[in-house]
């Protein structure tokens, strides 16, 4: 047997059952108060905002790294990118333990987060975390978001790249077109397109466990094709066979006319729930189990 996890690079890790079960116990361990020090980052007590304005290009890449926290990225009409970068922590000399690096020019804009452990706290449980919130152009290329405990928004985007890797959280794609690339390790996944129209879009989604569920409105064109080996598919927009009354592993079904844009959806260890989305509702609803 063998419990692993991928990192925000993509790089597989594994606790194998050769191990020493004294060092097995150890490795376990230390995954469990890894887990539980990011997701402290909820509690945090003492607070710090910026807001920032950077000039930048309407086909500029994109790369955020931040280990604790959410991202929030919203499509805009508006020229340049505007930044809130809100760092948390347990109290206000805890916040210095917070780093914050911006790389910032016309073509290229990268964020990098470093939490610092302080020598005198225990390295498990500090609580820091990072949130950013950016008003982007539309078309920006996010060539690398990586998140390793937190939530993550991508908000009408028109994008040639979009990649977003995360470990454990929650990520909300609504109404981005273009080809769109999403991983998620551990959480809920929410897909919405509620408005009529559909720019020309491949856009695949993995995730390993947890549920995943797509909102359609019905005048919107796609291609889509879902499959979840080890759980079950709710349909509710296109008829489904059940294979002798057993659960609905994979589904593969189009709406409105052609020319269609892709979605692939994958949930190797969870639920997929398909459903109508009412025209241009905004609302992101919760997903059971999430």
């Amino acid at each position: 047997m063998r419990i692993g996890w991928c990192d925000p690079y993509g790089c597989r890790r594994t606790i194998s059952r050769f191990m020493p079960p004294v060092i097995r116990a150890l490795a376990m361990l230390v995954l469990v108060l890894c887990v539980c020090s990011c997701g402290s980052h909820r509690t945090g007590s003492a607070q710090e905002t910026t807001d920032q304005d950077f000039g930048l290009d309407p086909d500029a890449v994109i790369r955020i790294a931040d280990p604790c926290g959410s991202i929030s990225i919203r499509g805009s009409d508006s020229p340049g990118l505007r930044l809130r970068t809100i760092k948390k922590a347990g109290s206000s000399e805890q916040l210095k333990n917070i780093g914050v690096t911006i790389a910032a020019q016309h073509d290229d804009f990268a964020i990098k987060t470093t939490l610092v452990r302080n020598k005198k706290k225990p390295f498990f449980g500090s609580g820091e975390s990072v949130d950013y919130e950016l008003s982007v152009p539309r078309t920006v290329k996010i060539q690398r978001l990586e998140v390793d405990d937190g939530d993550v928004m991508l908000e009408g985007l028109e994008s040639e790249d979009v990649r977003a890797n995360i470990v454990d959280g929650r990520l909300t794609v609504k109404n981005c077109h273009g080809n769109l690339r999403l991983a998620i390790q551990n959480g809920t996944l929410e897909m919405i397109y509620d408005r009529p129209e559909t720019l020309k879009s491949t856009i695949a989604a993995r995730m390993l466990t947890g549920n995943a569920r797509l909102s359609i409105a019905g005048n919107t064109a796609f291609h889509v094709s879902a499959e979840t080996p080890g759980g079950n598919i709710t349909n509710n927009l296109s008829a489904s066979v059940q294979v002798n009354g057993g659960p609905l592993r994979k589904v593969d079904f189009s709406c409105g006319n052609p020319p269609r844009s892709e979605i692939q959806l994958r949930v190797m260890q969870g639920n997929v729930s398909i459903v109508g989305a009412p025209t241009g509702t905004g609302t992101v609803a919760s997903i059971p189990g999430g």
